[in-house]
């Protein structure tokens, strides 16, 4: 799976979803969600949805995966990636306190 920082849901194309069935007796629940890939007016084509344990090598986690026509890779999204400790955001601030104005090169 490709990590999607952008993308708020998991995805799984309908090829990849065929193996996981292969291996298990995982069943598809219909889906009204409306999927829209970036900069696009139409909906991605999904056959539905099922909840599964996705795994790393740091943690696991329960998780929705919409399962999408044809075979066109598969997204990770951010919540889950940031569950299965794959990717951590941080926000470095500096701030200069008023006796550094008089230092040189301010």
């Amino acid at each position: 799976m490709v990590i999607d920082s952008g993308a708020s849901v998991n995805l799984l194309d309908e090829i990849t979803f065929a193996r996981i069935k292969s291996h298990g007796n995982e069943s598809l629940r219909p889906t009204q969600a409306k999927i829209y890939s970036y900069g696009s007016e139409s909906p991605l084509p999904l056959l539905g949805t099922f909840n599964a344990t996705v795994k790393s090598s740091y943690a696991s986690t329960s998780a929705q995966l919409l399962v999408v026509k044809r075979e066109n890779g598969n997204l990770l999204s951010y919540h889950t990636a940031q569950k299965l400790d794959l990717i951590a955001v941080s926000v470095n601030t500096a701030t200069i306190a008023d006796s550094d104005k008089n230092s040189p090169g301010f």
